[in-house]
Formats: C-alpha cells, structure tokens, sequence
C-alpha cells in the first residue's frame, strides 16, 4: 500500500515536470521507463493488445510506420453498426462509445466491447 502511495507521489511529480529532456535526471528517466513496463505487466492479462503496444515503444522506431493487421475492432457492435450506417450514408461516420460501454463486467461481450472502446486509435473516423 504505501508503495503505490509513493508511486502516485512520484508519477503526479513527473506529470507536473516541463516536458524537455534536460529537466529528467537518469533516475526520473528510470523512473518513467520502469512505470511504463510495470504497467504493461500489470495490464497484459486484461488488455494484451494495449500491452504489446506500450512494450513497442521500448524498441528502436524505423523509418516507415509499423502496421499492425488485425481484425479486433470489426468484433465491436459499435464499430459494425458504424460501418452499416457509413455504407448507408456513402460518407464516414464518426465512431462513439457511450459511458455504459465501460463497465467491469464479467460478461464477455461487454469486457470485448470496453476492450476494444479503450483501444488506442479507436475513436478515429470509420
């Protein structure tokens, strides 16, 4: 308990640090580093996808972007119903996902449903 006290500590004092490398000491720069995998550990059984993600940014970055191709956002209601209305319309429809899209649930449907709402890029324009 008074470990994560003392990261809440640490993390509020590095959100309200300037953003320029030269204002991070080494032992910040571990700090954000060791946050960043903690947290993909931490939430690698309940959202792997976003894991995988926060974990590439720990490699080196090429020149060219890297796609990932896969079929995870076509399992939503939401993303669905958005592609039947685009088609519908013949122009894009903006995706949105209510509140209530966000409930712990241990109903599959609902958990794949937040999954996929708190997936980062899935706001785009479909």
């Amino acid at each position: 308990m008074s470990l994560s006290l003392f990261g809440l500590y640490r993390l509020n004092s590095l959100n309200t640090t300037p953003l320029d490398a030269d204002n991070f000491s080494w032992i910040n720069k571990v700090e954000i580093y060791s946050l960043g995998i903690l947290m993909s550990v931490i939430a690698y059984p309940i959202y792997p996808e976003v894991a995988r993600e926060q974990l590439m940014m720990y490699r080196p970055f090429s020149k060219e972007p890297e796609v990932i191709e896969d079929d995870f956002f076509l399992k939503s209601k939401v993303v669905q119903s958005a592609i039947e209305k685009s088609r519908e319309l013949k122009k894009t429809y903006r995706l949105a996902w209510p509140v209530s899209a966000y409930p712990l649930s241990m109903d599959w449907d609902k958990y794949q449903e937040a999954r996929i709402a708190l997936k980062p890029g899935s706001g785009l324009d479909s």
